[in-house]
């Protein structure tokens, strides 16, 4: 029996579709100084200076430095006179901390107007990285209200002096495809239809996904991830698929991922996700969440098992957990052994901190409902003094049809 496990963890293709640039100034650094970047620093930090030795590309980066007890980055505002009000734009870039304690950190914050008054932001956290390593900041520009956005780098991880690197950095906006249709699901590009960076044979990884193996770097032949457009999608007109060809060289298999973060702890999350097996074996899969602390340390995992059949046809599986105290982001995850499965339609909804909503949101998959408790007035999975007040309130009252059947 092949296996494919998915894991979907609570921190996201149709045709091609390109991003519009918004410009920055001097995004990589190429003047030899900060021209366009206003620099800040605290604690005692160095101010941030220009590396001409550790460079993405081109022949500067940034140099953002950190000391015991404080940080520093840069910024620049963008004013964008309202002109992408309910757009996705995305900030992204390169760090690189050569693997100290200190942690590169890509902010997108949006405004009333140029150095007015915050109305949100996204932070994306890259971490300590021994080499360059690409980061990507994202937020939904509200639909008024809204004039400027600030684009900021910072180094403000660990309570030890060091520096932290930054390079090619911009920001372009996404199409609407990649904003979930539900407005209750958090993941974006849910079901596969937006995508960039077109490869030679057509195919592309989905904005916000991304795929991980532990032996890639030595055996990239035996993995492979694309949008799919051939008629055979379930929802829209993309999916991903996903394929690991050789399970003794990559024996932790693929894994497709995108992180969620700023999920409240001790909620009830739901993920829910269509799979699809081509292949002449069923394969056994692992439903359920991952969570991971500031820098993508694993904290721990709450999954459940399901068969993908091998008969060419969507099914939908789902799991219910609460979010593991002190995780910082969760997402979706799909992990793939020596076979290849067809992934859409995913989703991920927050259920709030009522307990008994998890067996509810498993339940419905299985029997369609779960069993109340006698006596449990407000449906929270326990009997006690909170169902005492629908008890006094509702004593001695009748319901029947007609009413002078009620003694």
């Amino acid at each position: 029996m092949k296996k494919l496990t998915l894991i979907l963890m609570i921190l996201t293709f149709a045709g091609a579709t390109q991003a519009a640039t918004i410009p920055l100034t001097n995004p990589g650094f190429e003047t030899g100084d900060y021209t366009g970047w206003s620099t800040w620093n605290w604690g005692g930090a160095p101010v941030p200076t220009i590396n001409s030795v550790d460079v993405y590309a081109g022949s500067y980066s940034a140099q953002a430095n950190r000391s015991a007890g404080g940080g520093s980055g840069a910024y620049q505002w963008v004013d964008i006179n309202d002109v992408n009000t309910g757009d996705l734009l995305q900030l992204e870039g390169y760090g690189m901390t050569k693997g100290s304690n200190n942690n590169c950190t890509l902010v997108l914050a949006w405004f009333d107007i140029v150095g007015g008054t915050e109305q949100g932001r996204n932070e994306y956290h890259i971490g300590p990285q021994a080499s360059w390593t690409y980061g990507k900041a994202i937020g939904v520009i509200p639909g008024s209200g809204i004039g400027a956005i600030k684009v900021e780098f910072a180094n403000n991880g660990g309570a030890v002096a060091g520096p932290a690197y930054f390079d090619d950095l911009s920001v372009s906006t996404l199409p609407a495809t990649c904003i979930p249709a539900d407005p209750c699901n958090l993941l974006l590009n849910e079901s596969f239809e937006c995508a960039s960076d077109i490869d030679a044979d057509g195919n592309s990884t989905p904005d916000f996904w991304y795929t991980w193996a532990a032996e890639a770097a030595t055996h990239p032949e035996d993995t492979e991830e694309k949008q799919v457009i051939d008629g055979n999608a379930l929802d829209g007109l993309a999916y991903w698929s996903l394929s690991e060809v050789n399970d003794v060289n990559l024996n932790n298999g693929i894994t497709g991922l995108q992180d969620v973060a700023g999920t409240p702890e001790g909620h009830a999350y739901q993920i829910v996700v269509y799979l699809r097996n081509p292949g002449a074996t069923e394969m056994t899969c692992d439903v359920g969440l991952e969570f991971y602390d500031n820098f993508r340390g694993f904290m721990g995992a709450d999954t459940r098992e399901v068969t993908v059949p091998a008969d060419n046809t969507w099914y939908k599986y789902d799991h219910a957990a609460a979010k593991m105290f002190g995780s910082l982001a969760i997402g979706a995850r799909v992990t793939a052994y020596n076979g290849t499965i067809h992934v859409d339609k995913t989703a991920l909804y927050d259920f709030g901190e009522e307990p008994c909503l998890l067996a509810k949101a498993d339940a419905v998959a299985a029997v369609g409902w779960f069993p109340p408790l006698p006596g449990d007035t407000n449906e929270d999975c326990t009997v006690d003094y909170l169902d005492v007040p629908a008890l006094l309130e509702n004593w001695l009252r009748c319901n029947l049809a007609p009413e002078f059947v009620c003694p």
